[in-house]
């Protein structure tokens, strides 16, 4: 008998379709595309809800983009130091964290979208690239366009992609989701034999590294797995798998501009700060049964770093469709790998591999893992699009349950950023009031020689020690750049200079053309160089070290590599074209930038030299760059005055404050240091354009011309507010009035309370601030909303403009709006409810006082929130026909009453509640308005039930208490039906 051999198990993959679909397909692969980007707007469309929205980084990403958008647009194309950050000293945060997602938000700015508008729409273009990446990877898997469209709307909105979107608001790990699903699919096509998609895979690969390393670590072996098994199917084992080895190397090639430095440069930076408890992985694993939310509908506000119910119920059906998936298992066995080893790892069950493989503590938050179960739980789902006919209906019933649960409570706290206030100003405020150095938490890229915690406290400024030997210099500005500064320097003997800039590698010095070398002094760490005796020309500057110079030519050779590759010839003449365009605009760019700006006049003095600067207008603003040297100790608390003067002598813009944005003070500079100050200049509502003269002073009255500027006309003023209110806080701030809508509707005033609010309703609040006299601390508003009985129901404590305008960059004569939202709770007691506002100052929490007297707040809104509205009850108790007593419990001491009001009452009605005796004489009482005055009877609707609780004490023995209702007036008692004047209750 003739021996069979067993039949070969079915293969993860077949046939792949060729790589350039007959021309008939295209509307198929045009459709399924469309498709999967229609359905991911539901995903955006949050996004145009508010100006801006409240998250865990999404004011750090947009203060980052101020910075990198000013470099980018005075010539740093890849700024690795931004000099404005850390309070002026400098930050090298694009040095170590990744830059990728900062340049379609900058590139977009560039294009004519306001800040915000970039930041947003860099948020959403994320959302729209990983619906494309993941139909196309589901469509490869699965062999089915219905299956890649599926995938992209589970991949959409699984509630961590979104989390990271809405509740994150996190640039860098937004743009992670789209490379994942790209780069697996052009690793599956590179294994079947496509050199072209090595060189794509590179990309992808590249781009996953320069915008989250962290991820693209954990993410390397996972693909690079993926692309092996592919690779094993196929009859050409060897070649293929070097085809997915080369794209990985190709990729990190790409990439190694940003990523060698960095890991090689590790030890410039106190990245120790990563190793407090905060930061250690193991501290932040998910129990076992809290892996999975339990909404259908996921509640981000509850429960954000889970697994969705919905999203691990599909993929689980999807498994459902193994028997019908023969050849095309490949997508569900790397699904369910990559989830299970995400939810392994999110658990104790691995907590040992966070502490003993190298590199993995940078994770920082385990929960960043959920954006490759994100890719995991897709895909399994896409296997319900292989179920037989009869079950094929849950494919577009799956999709709209994703769909909805995804998006139906995303909610996010709004801000109002306007582009006007994002300024370096603003960001110098933000690290000084919050204490958060560089927009990063655990300010962990501070350079080595930095001092921790260098930012003076706001009741004094230490003096700095061990410069006030040093022989004095003498300097003038001859030339100026965001990262470089020339200067004509003096000294009579051989003396130190020192840049208000934290020494790190990449600054170098030149002098007379000659390399200096710089060094960090003092206890902060600064930038020095050690000058010889004479007159000298010197430049600082910073740029590339020998190791950044190398790898960018390692990455540029990488980036041609993979584009013959990747793109052919025409294509890569047209990606060459498209460089060279942008080189070009961006050079265009740059001519322009520097042209604006204006040299300014050296003005010697004693303690400080003014030695130059430069200025520039921007429309009717006047950004100003003060260079500065000390000479000697400087008195405590120099300000310096800085105004703007019509060719009449009318003064148009004047504003007095310490340098820096108020961040530092003169008394704790060096000797010898140089101090780039950055001042701002608006001309008010109604002031001309034309032609400004420029000056400053360091006392009142005595002003000394820098140069001219010409300014264009100011912005219109703010809308003026609907409800007039005037009130002055400490003699700083002049409140000129407000804007008030409930749930969306206006608050229009009354008598007794100005709005209807029902629970639940949000309230939206605009105020009109004016600005007395120049503050050098950052003041913050308080917004509180007080219920009946005296608590805070609600509040919102920020500085003004969400925190993007703070005081100390306010102007004299200029109008500040300010907007605050707030929510009544869903379940609010009834009555009548205060809004409250005042200024407090952050550090010492001290309030400013209300006018001349000792009150501290301003009440300006009364909000009548009804209590909920019920048929009436005959039964009840009911007195004078009015008020009905519909229950009446002893607890303990507390009487618990419920009213209802059956009948329309103008007069004021009164409680009583007395506590009786066994004899009936009374013992205690408790009499009163209804909610201890805060909402009277008279202001209640028809049916609308409120409760309320009395305190009674303890009942004499064979006690009772006797409730009722009487007209205060006359004391005279509303009866009930029996004739009874009271309800008693034992």
């Amino acid at each position: 008998m003739a021996l069979r051999s067993a039949p070969s198990a079915p293969p993860l993959v077949t046939v792949p379709p060729p790589a350039r679909p007959p021309l008939h397909r295209w509307p198929g692969e045009l459709l399924g595309l469309a498709a999967s980007l229609l359905s991911a707007l539901p995903a955006v469309w949050p996004l145009t809800r508010f100006r801006y929205l409240s998250s865990h980084d999404g004011t750090y990403h947009l203060l980052r983009l101020v910075e990198f958008d000013r470099l980018l647009r005075q010539g740093e194309w890849f700024p690795g130091w931004f000099p404005n950050f850390a309070v002026g000293y400098g930050y090298p945060l694009l040095s170590y964290y990744p830059p990728l997602a900062y340049y379609p938000a900058a590139l977009l700015h560039l294009l004519g979208l306001g800040l915000v508008d970039a930041t947003k729409a860099a948020l959403a273009l994320p959302l729209l690239l990983s619906a494309g990446g993941a139909y196309l990877l589901g469509r490869d898997l699965f062999h089915s366009r219905l299956a890649g469209w599926l995938v992209a709307v589970a991949f959409v909105f699984a509630p961590y992609h979104l989390i990271d979107t809405y509740v994150r608001a996190i640039l860098s790990e937004s743009w992670v989701f789209p490379w994942l699903p790209f780069l697996l699919w052009s690793l599956r096509r590179a294994a079947l034999a496509s050199w072209r998609q090595v060189g794509l895979a590179a990309g992808w690969w590249a781009a996953l590294i320069l915008s989250h390393n962290v991820i693209a670590l954990f993410f390397t072996p996972v693909a690079l797995l993926f692309g092996l098994v592919v690779a094993g199917q196929t009859r050409e084992r060897g070649r293929a798998g070097m085809r997915v080895l080369a794209a990985f190397a190709l990729g990190l090639a790409i990439a190694a501009a940003y990523w060698l430095p960095a890991l090689v440069e590790n030890a410039f930076v106190s990245t120790g700060n990563f190793n407090t408890a905060a930061y250690r992985p193991e501290h932040h694993l998910n129990a076992f049964d809290e892996l999975v939310a339990s909404d259908l509908l996921h509640e981000y506000a509850q429960s954000p770093f889970r697994f969705g119910l919905v999203q691990v119920a599909l993929a689980l059906a999807g498994l459902a469709a193994w028997p019908w998936a023969r050849g095309r298992r490949l997508g569900l066995v790397f699904g369910a790998f990559l989830t299970l080893l995400v939810g392994a790892w999110l658990t104790p069950l691995l907590a040992w591999s966070w502490s003993v493989v190298p590199l993995i503590a940078y994770v920082q938050f385990p929960t960043r893992l959920l954006s490759l179960a994100a890719l995991g739980t897709a895909l399994l789902t896409g296997g319900l699009a292989l179920l037989p006919t009869p079950w094929r209906w849950l494919t577009p019933a799956g999709a709209l349950a994703l769909i909805v649960a995804g998006v139906a409570r995303i909610d996010p706290p709004p801000l109002w950023p306007r582009d006007a206030d994002l300024t370096v100003g603003t960001v110098a405020r933000f690290e000084y009031d919050s204490g958060i150095i560089g927009t990063t938490t655990a300010a962990e890229y501070l350079p080595a020689w930095a001092r921790p915690g260098f930012v003076p406290p706001t009741e004094g400024f230490a003096r700095p020690s061990g410069t006030a030997d040093d022989p004095p210099l003498t300097a003038r500005l001859l030339e100026a750049g965001p990262l470089a500064l020339t200067l004509d320097v003096r000294a009579e003997q051989p003396a130190p200079l020192r840049l208000h800039q934290f020494y790190f590698p990449g600054w170098r010095a030149w002098l007379d053309g000659t390399p200096l070398p710089t060094r960090p002094s003092t206890a902060l760490g600064l930038v020095t160089v050690d000058l010889p005796a004479g007159q000298h020309r010197l430049e600082l500057a910073f740029g590339p070290t020998p190791l950044r110079r190398a790898t960018w030519a390692v990455s540029l050779g990488g980036l041609v590599v993979a584009g013959v590759l990747g793109l052919g010839g025409w294509g890569l003449l047209v990606a060459l074209a498209v460089a060279l365009g942008l080189l070009g605009g961006h050079a265009l760019l740059v001519a322009q930038d520097r042209a604006a700006w204006t040299a300014l006049a050296t003005v010697p003095g004693d303690p400080l030299t003014l030695a130059g600067g430069r200025a520039r207008a921007l429309g009717a603003q006047a950004e100003v760059e003060l260079v500065w040297l000390t000479h000697r100790e400087a008195p405590p608390d120099q300000r310096m005055g800085l105004r703007l003067v019509d060719e009449q002598g009318k003064v148009g813009a004047e504003k007095w404050s310490r340098p820096l944005f108020a961040t530092t003070t003169t008394e704790a500079w060096h000797r010898n240091e140089v101090v780039r100050d950055i001042r701002l200049l608006v001309l008010p509502p109604g002031q001309p354009a034309g032609r400004y003269r420029l000056e400053v002073a360091l006392e009142p009255g005595r002003w000394v011309p820098l140069g001219a500027l010409t300014l264009g006309p100011p912005p219109p003023a703010v809308a003026p507010p609907q409800v007039v209110r005037s009130a002055t806080f400490g003699n700083a701030f002049a409140l000129d009035g407000l804007d008030l809508r409930v749930a969306g509707t206006p608050a229009a005033g009354g008598v007794e309370y100005d709005a209807l609010a029902p629970p639940g309703a949000r309230l939206d609040l605009r105020l009109v601030w004016r600005l007395l006299s120049d503050v050098d601390l950052g003041y913050t508003v308080f917004v509180h909303l007080i219920d009946p009985l005296g608590r805070r129901a609600g509040q919102q404590d920020n500085q003004p403009g969400s925190g993007f305008a703070p005081t100390t960059n306010w102007q004299r004569g200029i109008a500040v709006a300010d907007e605050y939202y707030l929510q009544l709770p869903r379940i609010a007691l009834p009555g009548i409810y205060r809004l409250e506002l005042g200024w407090y100052h952050l550090a010492t929490l001290e309030r400013l006082p209300l006018g001349a007297g000792p009150a501290s707040s301003l009440v300006v809104a009364r909000l009548r929130v009804p209590g909920p509205r019920e048929a009436v009850d005959p039964t009840a108790p009911t007195f004078g026909g009015k008020v009905a007593l519909r229950e009446a419990h002893l607890v303990g001491e507390e009487l618990q009453l419920t009213w209802q009001v059956v009948h329309p009452e103008e007069a004021d009605l009164h409680v009583f509640v007395h506590v009786l005796s066994a004899s009936g004489s009374i013992v205690r009482q408790a009499d009163g308005p209804p909610l201890a005055g805060n909402y009277p009877f008279r202001l209640w609707e028809v049916g609308e039930v409120v409760r309320e609780t009395r305190t009674v004490g303890p009942l004499p023995p064979g006690g009772a208490v006797a409730i009722g209702i009487y007209l205060p007036a006359t004391g005279q008692r509303l009866v009930l039906a029996t004739g009874q004047d009271a309800v008693v209750v034992r």
